[in-house]
């Protein structure tokens, strides 16, 4: 989409780089983190946008806490263990990226694999606090991952589900509310650009090639397609009512 390029453009060039204090338990780790895989659609953040998104979840106030993380390409359940003892569980289906958690041997992390298009067993509904998930940018896929969050979601006011998406880019984005309210769940906040991603290279040649013919010059393309970030939304999601 043109209008979502010139907007990673300009969120670039006019956003103050982030500070954030960073953990050095998780930088020490990340390193060691196995590569990208084209096959599960993985393109993790920058490790500041994970600590930025964990300090969130942190920052709830709820009795018997305890996160979920559905999906995990971005290390939340590792930066999350390591900044606090409140029990985590992690959902995914890459090996390699279960292998490396179990790994990390830390007492409240507990590493799952499961294809969730079933919905979340019963045993885990209405128990988390906090909720992390970076869903497809399909529907059907994008929806699945709502059901299963709005399942796993703990009854108190306060719990929240951190979704990052852009509602400008996935597919039916402008139904989004409505779409959350079929599984009982409402936006509580909605900020825009939080988190940061680097573009791979395959991934900027993809969009040259899907955006050739809309109008834009092949050498103006070029240099929107050479910003070295990507930028997705964090929406707070809550139960409704």
């Amino acid at each position: 989409d043109i209008q979502s390029l010139f907007r990673n453009v300009k969120t670039f060039v006019t956003t103050p780089p982030v500070a954030p204090k960073f953990t050095q338990a998780f930088l020490n780790k990340i390193w060691a983190r196995p590569l990208i895989s084209d096959e599960y659609g993985q393109l993790p953040c920058l490790p500041e946008t994970t600590e930025r998104r964990i300090d969130l979840g942190l920052g709830i106030e709820v009795e018997n806490p305890r996160c979920l993380v559905l999906g995990d390409d971005d290390l939340m359940s590792l930066c999350w263990s390591l900044k606090s003892d409140i029990p985590c569980d992690v959902f995914e289906l890459d090996d390699r990226l279960l292998d490396f958690l179990r790994e990390q041997n830390l007492p409240g992390l507990k590493v799952h694999k499961r294809d969730l298009t079933t919905g979340m067993p019963s045993e885990y509904h209405n128990r988390y606090h906090a909720i992390y998930t970076d869903p497809m940018y399909t529907r059907a896929g994008m929806d699945m991952f709502f059901l299963c969050c709005s399942q796993a979601l703990s009854p108190d006011p306060g719990a929240r589900i951190f979704l990052t998406t852009r509602p400008d880019l996935i597919e039916d984005g402008k139904l989004l509310e409505e779409r959350l309210a079929h599984v009982d769940l409402e936006i509580a906040q909605h900020r825009v650009d939080f988190s940061r991603y680097r573009w791979p290279r395959a991934v900027a040649q993809r969009a040259f090639h899907q955006l050739q013919g809309k109008g834009l010059s092949t050498h103006l393309l070029t240099h929107l397609l050479a910003v070295p970030l990507y930028h997705a939304d964090m929406l707070e999601v809550k139960r409704r009512g």
